[in-house]
């Protein structure tokens, strides 16, 4: 059953958070000088390139120094891992984060709950610490709370609150909250709402303002708000420069359709691979990759290759094949259990 948090209950634990308020724990120059190299590696915008290895080691450096906002990093790089058990260990080093006093591990905490990968979904939880992370001085919250709000559908004015939210983080002096406001933002008048129209222009305005920051999601969600047959010059145009900021995903896409550039089924191949070792396209190249094997686009068809990958990106994605529904044109788990389907998996 699809769970529903009324506005009531909403803001009601957002008033009484489950455990005391936290101050921002001290970052010394070294601490932050590494988080910010493990940022550029990981949004792309370091003038080495994208390395999610390579921030994953800047983030531990950090660490190791007594960084406490390093360990949120730490959680967040493995949300986006492809081993198994990786939101448990997200989870541990929000906790890690928290119990030394970061703000952001609260958060960290409330996308566990939020998401039910590690424990039990739980929208309330999820909301505690989000609020806790507000009061804390850590304006992300706002960005869970606003998530929250969205799938509040009991609520009227669900949209219009989590816009509310999502304004606030956009007004942050924080550089990847206030592009997370921003991303958030574009989203919600890219889907519309029950009180926000839904305006493809508009949406592409708040992702520009993420993509002129260097923000990966907001340059990625650019190239596919220009994904029709008038603006194919703009997405691939911009699915370039999403993969060179690391996200792959998007310009395998134009090669494999013949997107403003000649088809070339190895090409998009060679580019699904790029995303699929960790990453915020791991899930989707995965995917891909399971059907390139399973019709044999660009690769020998290999029906055991297709099952491995489908494999793979259910563990990414940390679901049960059982609980997916297929999906022939979709990404994500919905292609990877169409392959699994078709192979006579389930």
């Amino acid at each position: 059953m699809k769970k529903r948090m009324t506005a009531f209950l909403l803001a009601f634990v957002m008033l009484f958070a489950m455990f005391g308020a936290q101050s921002f724990a001290e970052e010394t120059p070294a601490m932050k000088a590494a988080i910010e190299e493990g940022m550029g590696y990981w949004f792309g915008y370091d003038p080495r390139g994208y390395s999610m290895e390579k921030a994953q080691e800047a983030f531990q450096r950090a660490a190791n120094l007594g960084s406490a906002d390093a360990w949120y990093w730490l959680g967040h790089l493995a949300q986006y891992g492809v081993e198994r058990n990786h939101h448990a260990y997200a989870m541990q080093c929000f906790q890690k984060a928290a119990d030394m006093g970061s703000p952001y591990g609260l958060h960290g905490l409330g996308t566990i709950y939020e998401g039910g990968k590690a424990v039990k979904q739980d929208y309330m939880t999820a909301a505690s610490y989000f609020q806790q992370a507000i009061d804390a001085g850590c304006d992300l919250g706002y960005v869970g709370l606003g998530r929250l709000y969205e799938k509040d559908t009991g609520n009227p004015d669900h949209d219009l609150s989590a816009m509310e939210c999502y304004i606030n983080a956009a007004a942050s002096d924080d550089w990847y909250i206030r592009n997370a406001g921003f991303l958030r933002i574009g989203i919600l008048y890219r889907d519309g709402g029950d009180k926000i129209e839904k305006n493809i222009d508009v949406a592409r305005l708040w992702f520009k303002k993420g993509a002129d920051e260097g923000y990966t999601d907001a340059i990625s969600n650019v190239a596919n708000s220009y994904n029709n047959k008038s603006t194919r010059t703009e997405h691939y145009e911009w699915a370039i420069k999403a993969a060179e900021a690391g996200r792959t995903h998007v310009l395998a896409l134009c090669y494999r359709n013949g997107y403003n550039v000649n088809k070339d089924a190895a090409k998009a191949v060679e580019l699904f691979y790029q995303g699929i070792n960790g990453g915020r396209d791991a899930v989707n190249s995965l995917a891909s990759l399971a059907l390139c094997y399973y019709s044999g686009a660009g690769v020998t068809a290999d029906h055991a290759a297709a099952q491995d990958f489908a494999q793979r990106c259910f563990v990414a994605a940390a679901v049960d094949p059982s609980g997916v529904k297929a999906n022939r044109d979709g990404h994500g788990t919905a292609l990877a259990k169409w392959v699994w389907t078709q192979l006579g998996l389930g």
